[in-house]
């Protein structure tokens, strides 16, 4: 069973805790304090567009050393919002490890743009004896579209060619897809038969638009590629091929 984020519980984000173990010394007596191998959050990059549902998974794995583990809970941090104390249910047990596992579903309808970026997921694992917290991060990009359209078509051998697209990523508060502008964004070219390399580099103006001029050579196709950003996914736009004659 998976949770969408506007079923939690929302407080103010505070620094996720380091690896920490409390025990108590009279638990030594009866068990050997639980190990947490690790928290993992998967996948590591969440992608969410305007419309779209996209979730991730929150994995920690204990070896319990002969404890009772009393509960397992994750607390996610986005860059404004902290969800607390979510439980986590037994996943597998293998070769003595037991995975826990929690799931949460993102969509536009329940974030807010100053919400992409890095999050962090910590996992705080209790038993009789005390508790071990493990911490993990991950980020969750706005997504994003590119286009390319190159003119004229045909064109002649030696004359100027101009490569026009455009830039947008979703704004998650409209839920539409909006200009980005002020990014680099690098035009590639792949003649017939071969493979793309940079034939040069613009930067996105208003409303996301894009324009670079070349000079036509031989026949292929033109492509934009953005690397992304701290906040918004990379993309690469399909491509558009002219006939030069």
């Amino acid at each position: 069973m998976r949770t969408r984020l506007a079923a939690l519980v929302v407080t103010t984000a505070v620094a996720a805790t380091p690896l920490v173990v409390l025990a108590a010394p009279a638990q030594a007596a009866t068990c050997t304090a639980p190990e947490v191998l690790g928290t993992e959050v998967a996948p590591h990059n969440v992608v969410v567009g305007t419309k779209n549902v996209k979730g991730f998974d929150v994995y920690t794995d204990v070896r319990t050393n002969g404890c009772s583990i009393s509960s397992v809970k994750v607390t996610v941090r986005s860059p404004k919002h902290t969800a607390k104390n979510l439980p986590m249910k037994v996943d597998s047990t293998v070769d003595g490890v037991t995975t826990y596992v929690y799931g949460i579903d993102l969509e536009a309808a329940t974030l807010e743009n100053a919400e992409a970026g890095k999050w962090t997921a910590a996992s705080l694992t209790r038993w009789s004896g005390g508790s071990i917290t493990s911490t993990d991060a991950f980020r969750v990009f706005r997504a994003a579209k590119l286009t390319t359209n190159a003119k004229p078509e045909p064109v002649t051998a030696g004359k100027k060619l101009v490569v026009t697209g455009q830039l947008t990523r979703a704004n998650w508060q409209s839920r539409k897809y909006a200009g980005y502008t002020k990014r680099k964004v690098t035009l590639q070219f792949k003649p017939t038969g071969g493979s793309y390399a940079s034939v040069g580099a613009t930067t996105s103006a208003k409303k996301g638009a894009l324009k670079k001029t070349v000079t036509a050579t031989t026949d292929g196709c033109y492509r934009f590629v953005f690397v992304g950003s701290s906040t918004t996914r990379k993309v690469t736009s399909t491509s558009d091929c002219v006939d030069v004659r």
